[in-house]
């Protein structure tokens, strides 16, 4: 078997002539940027999702919620959380499109 140096393939930047070995570390650079990138939105999403299994117990319905004891209205919920979820969904959804 020869090195990956020796096998000749077309390369995937330019259409030029190239080699097994250049191609596959194009591949592995390109795949380690993917996972560095993810890195940063997949610990936001699991604060996130730490953050919501704490307040969730708290949340009531608006006619229900009473702030002095801790409750927190499900529209106050919403409304901080609608623009979050977004942002992670964006994120994403940025993501999923590179790989």
């Amino acid at each position: 078997m020869p090195y990956l140096d020796q096998i000749s393939c077309t390369s995937p930047i330019d259409g030029s002539d190239s080699n097994l070995y250049i191609v596959m570390n194009y591949y592995r650079e390109k795949y380690l940027r993917l996972q560095l990138d993810t890195l940063p939105v997949a610990r936001n999403l699991a604060t996130y999702a730490i953050i919501q299994q704490t307040l969730l117990p708290f949340v009531k319905r608006d006619d229900q919620a009473n702030p002095a004891a801790g409750d927190l209205g499900l529209s106050v919920f919403l409304d901080t959380n609608t623009p979050l979820v977004s942002e992670y969904l964006e994120a994403a959804t940025k993501l999923s499109e590179r790989s």
